[in-house]
């Protein structure tokens, strides 16, 4: 199945695909750094959302060829860590507000260039069958 798409997709999927599990780990580590009480409602939503998008993207990087509909979990998570502080009334924090926003749009937005440049070489491979 590798062999149907050019090396170059895969690489680009893959690291695209790192950055969101890296973006997962930091939402794993949000509770550590800023000394979250372990049995807190908020040490509980960072090390979900974290784990969930962790999982979500290290299972992208290893299967890189069709599994788009990982994306759209992926960008539901960035919207779900977007709106995070509003779900956990933390908007008056900037620091909280501007970190998790910043997570979010980004989370989305590799999701959604993932996407694109998964759904454009499906496209591509189905013209040439």
């Amino acid at each position: 199945m590798t062999n149907e798409y050019p090396a170059g997709y895969i690489v680009r999927i893959k690291i695209i695909d790192f950055l969101a599990f890296l973006i997962g780990l930091a939402l794993l580590a949000i509770p550590a750094i800023h000394r979250f009480f372990p049995g807190d409602i908020d040490t509980s939503v960072h090390v979900a959302m974290g784990a969930l998008v962790a999982v979500c993207a290290i299972f992208r990087v290893m299967v890189a060829w069709g599994s788009l509909w990982l994306e759209i979990v992926l960008a539901f998570l960035g919207f779900l860590t977007m709106r995070l502080p509003a779900f956990m009334h933390m908007q008056y924090d900037p620091h909280y507000n501007t970190v998790h926003l910043a997570l979010g749009c980004l989370l989305m937005a590799l999701a959604v260039i993932s996407g694109l440049m998964t759904f454009f070489e499906l496209q591509k491979s189905r013209r040439t069958v």
